[in-house]
């Protein structure tokens, strides 16, 4: 789960990985988004990947997504490891 506001994303997973990044509006009307996302040791991710390191790995995550991306329907995702459906919901109002 994630939080947007004033362009900036923060949040974590069901893991204890961390999200901390950006969201800004580009000259084509999409949305960019850039986080990192921190995974713990012995970590695993949709994707597969697990974290056998005994540090935390940092991934960066860079996508488009149309201004709308909130309405529940899967966006397909590039990640480092792999690619990933997203499907993002607006909970309410900040």
């Amino acid at each position: 789960m994630f939080t947007l506001m004033n362009g900036v994303v923060t949040g974590s997973d069901e893991n204890g990985g961390t999200l901390d990044g950006t969201l800004m509006p580009d000259e084509n009307g999409m949305l960019e988004i850039n986080i990192n996302l921190g995974v713990l040791p012995d970590g695993i991710l949709v994707t597969g990947f697990m974290n056998d390191s005994d540090e935390m790995v940092t991934h960066h995550i860079g996508a488009s997504l149309p201004k709308d991306f909130a309405n529940e329907q899967p966006i397909m995702i590039k990640t480092p490891t792999g690619p990933v459906n997203a499907i993002f919901r607006r909970l309410r109002e900040i």
